[in-house]
């Protein structure tokens, strides 16, 4: 997790770009009272809502303190309810000169963001938003605006589910939810995480790669790895049976 998310930040740009997922039983403690002349009622309680709980969480990681920004606001995909979160450095986000404020010291990202994917993996997080507790299931790193690829995923160990042995199976894989996305469902050489990440953008799946292989939403594991092997050289990579990339088009 610690490369990932340091390969990730050293090649993003700023702000950095998170959704925050929590247990589903704590949106339910959004107001979902509704004023008829205020249609979009709801959704402004529930950003305020999100505020409130990236507030309480930028004090316990101290992110003031370490000089970093912070922004967030709710969102709604179907049924599915997140925080979507940015951070950036603030001495950079705000243009100051930190040479004239020499106790003042930039943010570091990578420290900040790793600290946090601990703390959301251990469960370790002590929120209460008024005088109750709320708890982060899943945090992703976003590589694009709608958050549909991600640089990362940590799921909190509380929230995990496992075949019974606390170990997920060999010859299963996840490309979206996985810890490692679409490097569980390829056997391929141990590339670094900075060639991964360059795979994994909307640009190359959505589109023709290399005049072999037209990527759509459905068949987008599969040209995950297969933009390994155009892109670095590889003829050949083996897939685990439970990928189930057969629907992709050569």
């Amino acid at each position: 997790m610690n490369v990932r998310i340091k390969v990730w930040v050293q090649n993003s740009v700023s702000p950095i770009q998170l959704s925050m997922f929590l247990r589903d039983d704590d949106w339910d403690k959004v107001s979902t009272r509704r004023k008829r002349s205020v249609p979009d009622d709801r959704e402004i309680a529930r950003s305020q809502f999100a505020g409130k709980i990236v507030d309480v969480l930028a004090s316990e990681q101290m992110w003031k303190d370490n000089s970093v920004a912070w922004f967030a606001y709710a969102e709604k995909d179907g049924n599915i309810m997140s925080i979507r979160l940015l951070v950036a450095d603030r001495f950079k986000y705000e243009r100051r000169d930190t040479s004239t404020s020499p106790s003042q010291q930039s943010a570091n990202l990578t420290e900040i963001l790793i600290q946090l994917g601990k703390d959301v993996l251990n469960g370790a997080l002590n929120l209460k938003i008024d005088g109750e507790s709320v708890e982060i299931t899943k945090l992703n790193g976003c590589l694009d605006l709608k958050c549909e690829e991600h640089a990362f995923n940590i799921k909190s160990l509380k929230f995990q589910e496992n075949n019974g042995n606390g170990k997920p199976k060999a010859d299963e894989c996840d490309a979206d939810n996985g810890p490692d996305g679409a490097r569980q469902c390829v056997k391929l050489p141990a590339y670094n995480d900075y060639q991964w990440l360059t795979c994994r953008t909307n640009s190359y799946i959505k589109l023709k790669t290399n005049g072999k292989h037209y990527c759509t939403d459905q068949s987008r594991t599969y040209c995950r790895y297969q933009c390994m092997l155009d892109k670095y050289g590889e003829s050949s990579g083996d897939v685990y049976s439970s990928c189930q990339c057969s629907g992709s088009k050569k």
